[in-house]
């Protein structure tokens, strides 16, 4: 597979990937600095629209779109700014851990953050830790791993309403399995032992199950969830159980991939 990613609006500044994960069905994701303006970006990212000193975009195993891409910078900066990305990792059911270097002041930080402000305007490191979902949706609960190790579930996109094309999908699901997509509008996050798998729908709200599309040989595999017209601030909770058929593991192993709080928007 082969794409071009980058900005469609400036053709004079350079832009450069950095670094890039690859999880073990093959999604993709690539960190590095982009040109001032036109980045692409979806829905719901953490920032949208603003000029960027990094981009940190995550696409399909094909890869034939954006399952997510957003810009990182400060609130204070105008401009291309000088942020090099120094390496990247895929932890935590999809999130992204970002190290590099900076000497500019104003880096969005959490509240709890070891250093609020450069030391001084030569370069300085940071850390970015980013759950890479995009605005109405959230994780919780623990995976039950596969063969391929945890099964990370996410969203195709923002959950928008009347969004016939949105979807979640599982990554690191048993290769060739058999999935179900459970949902509920109860959680539990501690989780159910059942069958082998910590569920974390509540077992005793409403619980619907459906078949999923066969998985695909890397342990990838996406199911369709379209949301009708009018479902604007409902919420629903979301996850997938897998059957091992024995491409990678005992015939008949149960996993799970972790939970999803879905709220559309």
């Amino acid at each position: 597979a082969a794409t071009f990613l980058g900005s469609t609006q400036v053709v004079f500044l350079a832009e450069v990937a950095e670094a890039i994960s690859v999880d073990p069905s093959g999604i993709v994701t690539i960190a590095g600095r982009p040109e001032y303006l036109g980045f692409p970006t979806t829905p719901g990212a953490f920032m949208e629209t603003q000029p960027a000193s990094f981009f940190i975009t995550r696409l399909s195993p094909n890869p034939d779109r954006l399952l997510y891409s957003t810009l990182f910078t400060s609130p204070i900066i105008q401009g291309f700014a000088p942020y090099e990305i120094g390496g990247m990792e895929t932890i935590n059911h999809g999130s992204i851990m970002i190290a590099g270097g900076t000497g500019i002041d104003g880096l969005q930080v959490t509240p709890t953050a070891f250093q609020s402000h450069p030391a001084s305007f030569s370069t300085e490191g940071f850390m970015v830790l980013l759950d890479m979902l995009p605005t109405g949706v959230t994780k919780y609960g623990a995976s039950t791993p596969s063969c391929l190790g945890e099964i990370a579930l996410g969203p195709s996109r923002m959950p928008a309403d009347g969004d016939a094309a949105f979807s979640i999908y599982a990554s690191g699901a048993p290769p060739n399995g058999l999935g179900l997509l459970a949902l509920g509008n109860l959680r539990d996050v501690p989780g159910t032992h059942l069958l082998g798998v910590n569920v974390h729908l509540g077992l005793t709200g409403n619980l619907f199950i459906y078949p999923s599309p066969p998985v695909d040989p890397a342990g990838f595999v996406e199911h369709p969830l379209p949301i009708p017209p009018g479902f604007v601030g409902k919420t629903l909770h979301a996850q997938m159980v897998f059957v091992d058929l024995g491409s990678c593991g005992p015939v008949g192993s149960f996993s799970a991939s972790n939970a999803l709080t879905i709220t559309v928007q």
